[in-house]
């Protein structure tokens, strides 16, 4: 039932009167939610070692002074992409970890360098964009189209290996639709073929391999 106060309140606690218990509350990450014409986007790039339990995954070291090209989880196609007209691109995530010293940089229209990160070897690292990297910062009416490129350079003295992911939202600015298609590349034997932009298994009609690749074409929110 509710309770009358007469008078002053006795503080309860220290610098305020405390009429009840004080709920905490802790920073998390940034979630997403894409609205109608939002796509989610996601670039990375593993290096890894050779394993004996997995003879079918290469090694694939990055030497000393070296760089290599992100590509696109759907397709394997290394980057740069070209951000069609009537579309922005932002980038809203970035995490990696590595073993060797190394820079991420990010270029747009071969004009604009932004450098991402530089790490240490031994160390990981993830970090929410609160105003990303984006097209819409110089055309927000994507009255153009756009290249974008990223680039994983090792500046340690040994070979690196590890894993760097860009995530990226692409918004559609009064235009149609993404084609219901992409076209894929073989991590084997870099054969390119055309797939649903649902497919996930691509059994590769050059050698033959079957490898995996992304489908978000569905994904709209995170937990």
């Amino acid at each position: 039932m509710p309770v009358k106060v007469i008078g002053k309140q006795a503080a309860l606690g220290i610098g305020k009167p405390d009429f009840t218990r004080t709920v905490s509350s802790a920073k998390q990450r940034a979630g997403i939610l894409l609205r109608s014409g939002q796509y989610l986007k996601m670039y990375g790039r593993n290096r890894t070692p050779a394993d004996a339990d997995y003879p079918l995954i290469p090694a694939s070291p990055l030497a000393p002074g070296a760089s290599v090209h992100l590509c696109d989880v759907e397709t394997l196609v290394d980057m740069p992409i070209t951000i069609p007209k009537g579309y922005t691109i932002t980038v809203v995530s970035i995490g990696h970890t590595v073993t060797q010293d190394a820079r991420l940089m990010a270029y747009l229209d071969s004009s604009l360098a932004y450098c991402f990160a530089t790490v240490e070897g031994a160390s990981k690292h993830y970090n929410n964009e609160l105003v990303g990297v984006s097209t819409a910062l110089y055309d927000p009416d994507a009255s153009d189209a756009h290249t974008l490129d990223v680039k994983l350079f090792n500046d340690g003295l040994a070979d690196l290996y590890g894993s760097i992911s860009v995530v990226c939202i692409l918004e559609a600015v009064g235009t149609s639709p993404l084609p219901t298609t992409k076209e894929c590349q073989c991590p084997y034997c870099a054969h390119k073929q055309v797939e649903s932009v649902h497919a996930t298994r691509i059994m590769c009609t050059g050698c033959g391999k079957e490898y995996i690749v992304f489908d978000l074409t569905k994904f709209r929110k995170t937990p």
